[in-house]
């Protein structure tokens, strides 16, 4: 009698698909609330709309990469991870200089891990912009090498998995 392996399988099944299928159709249904063809009163949508459409496409994108898993070879597989990452990193590098750029940053109360820090509004403000400005330095940089090897031809020595 066989005993069951307990060794993940090479190539993902039925249940990668449908969990991907459930994310990407998820994150679709988010987005289409949070843009205004699903009508969703104001009163009861709690989060700034942008930030929820945002996010939303970033679930809808994994879901899409969990979808598209078992119908592609390891190359392929490769390919999808680095495109979706290059994705995240483009879109969360956008939204984050957006904050700074729009003043955005400098509003609201320093918090860390929810806890409000007493600081006078002029430390908060550049406490906020530093905090949002390094974040949006570090998802540029990852982002703009990530298209730079994809423009000049060295994204296949990365995702071309070795022999």
């Amino acid at each position: 009698m066989d005993e069951p392996s307990q060794e993940p399988s090479a190539q993902p099944g039925l249940a990668m698909t449908l969990y991907g299928l459930a994310m990407l159709l998820g994150g679709l249904a988010l987005f289409c609330a949070a843009v205004g063809w699903i009508d969703v009163s104001d009163s009861t949508f709690n989060a700034p709309r942008w930030l929820v459409a945002l996010v939303a496409l970033l679930i809808a994108g994994a879901g899409g990469y969990l979808f598209a898993l078992p119908s592609t070879t390891p190359a392929q597989r490769a390919n999808l991870g680095a495109a979706l990452a290059l994705g995240f990193f483009t879109v969360m590098g956008a939204c984050f200089t957006w904050v700074i750029v729009a003043n955005v940053a400098g509003r609201g109360t320093l918090a860390i891990a929810g806890i409000p820090i007493p600081l006078p509004e002029v430390a908060e403000r550049w406490m906020n912009r530093l905090l949002v400005g390094a974040v949006a330095l570090l998802m540029n940089g990852v982002a703009l090498y990530g298209w730079w090897t994809l423009l000049t031809g060295r994204w296949r020595s990365f995702v071309t998995p070795s022999k």
